[in-house]
């Protein structure tokens, strides 16, 4: 169902807004994490490419749906063997993230958990571990200061 959905998202969005649009750059990035998900890299990486380039066009400088856009194309590059390239794009999407949303936001832990799995891959541990250290931190500071007990 979600990939009828967000292929229906995307057609209304381009023919609504036309293809250079935020939320036509919304559903192709949704898409692709969907693509991801589902194995087939190919296509994830084509729609998130997309999805950057609208991103790139606006000129909007940082902004939270552009940083996911590159932290989803890091994990497509590392399921390509392209560790190099996605670390860089990890790299960009925590630095965007660090600068346009609150330190202490689940998305900035969540990058980070990203770019760690993205250092740790290619052989680098002991760079890895501060930055699993940092995310697990501030996630359980965000479940305790969220009422969770236990954890996630």
């Amino acid at each position: 169902d979600a990939d009828l959905l967000y292929r229906r998202s995307l057609e209304i969005g381009e023919r609504s807004h036309g293809a250079n649009h935020p939320n036509v750059a919304l559903a192709l990035h949704n898409l692709s994490e969907l693509r991801r998900l589902q194995g087939r890299l190919d296509e994830a990486e084509s729609l998130g490419w997309r999805s950057l380039a609208i991103w790139e066009s606006r000129r909007t400088g940082d902004h939270p749906r552009m940083a996911a856009c590159l932290g989803n194309l890091g994990e497509i590059r590392l399921a390509l063997g392209r560790t190099a390239e996605a670390e860089q794009l990890a790299s960009r999407s925590l630095r965007m993230r660090e600068r346009c949303l609150s330190a202490d936001h689940p998305d900035v832990a969540e990058a980070m958990r990203v770019l760690a799995s993205i250092i740790r891959a290619m052989g680098r541990d002991t760079e890895a571990e501060p930055l699993e250290a940092r995310a697990e931190a501030l996630m359980k500071k965000l479940d305790a200061d969220a009422g969770w007990v236990g954890g996630r």
